[in-house]
């Protein structure tokens, strides 16, 4: 998941300063495909926001990013004070692939207003939230990205954030594994420091 790309490097970071010796690759998959991967067993662990009701995951809460509305600098809407989610109607608009965790989310709170991805004009659907970024800044449309993956470009004002007043864009992010899977002593340290307080501040900070 894009989540996982900005919250593991950190952590495998400091895992690997505790034990040098273990090897980690780190594979970047949407939420789907991810899930898939955990239950034939070809990957250990996951980090997705998004929860599958298969028997053999078990999930454990990691952090809560936001979803949040992306526009380009120069965007009408980059002056706007909050927009209702009832405006996307008009505009143009970039969307994840399917299977991605944020355009899964963005879905599932516009069905509760009564929308449905009909009503968008879909411009393009693309394979990352980079790409989906660069389109955005490029003034391709507007999107949906979590908070995680577009922090920096909003920090340097590449893009703007726009509130969004009638809805709910939080979405908890989880480490999942398989239970079904065997775990090393290297898996099981690994899962340690995650949920340690020594890895609590980092993870506070990447959810602020």
């Amino acid at each position: 998941a894009s989540a996982g790309k900005y919250i593991l490097p950190g952590i495998i970071g400091r895992f690997k300063q505790m034990y040098p010796q273990v090897k980690i690759a780190m594979v970047t998959s949407d939420c789907e495909s991810i899930a898939q991967k955990l239950r034939e067993r070809q990957i250990h662990i996951g980090v997705t926001c998004v929860l599958d009701k298969h028997p053999d995951l078990e999930y454990r809460d990691l952090i809560t990013d936001d979803l949040v509305l992306i526009v380009a600098p120069n965007h009408p809407w980059a002056r706007r004070e909050s927009v209702s989610l009832l405006e996307l109607k008009g505009q143009d608009v970039i969307l994840r692939e399917d299977g991605a965790g944020s355009r899964r989310t963005m879905l599932e709170e516009m069905a509760k207003h009564g929308l449905k991805l009909e009503d968008l004009r879909v411009v393009m659907e693309l394979g990352s939230c980079e790409a989906v970024e660069l389109a955005v800044e490029s003034g391709l449309g507007i999107s949906f990205v979590c908070k995680l993956a577009a922090r920096r470009s909003l920090e340097t004002g590449r893009l703007v954030a726009v509130p969004v007043r009638d809805a709910e864009l939080k979405r908890p992010v989880y480490l999942v594994g398989n239970r079904k899977q065997a775990c090393s002593c290297a898996q099981l340290k690994f899962c340690e420091l995650v949920h340690s307080p020594e890895m609590k501040p980092t993870l506070e900070q990447l959810a602020a």
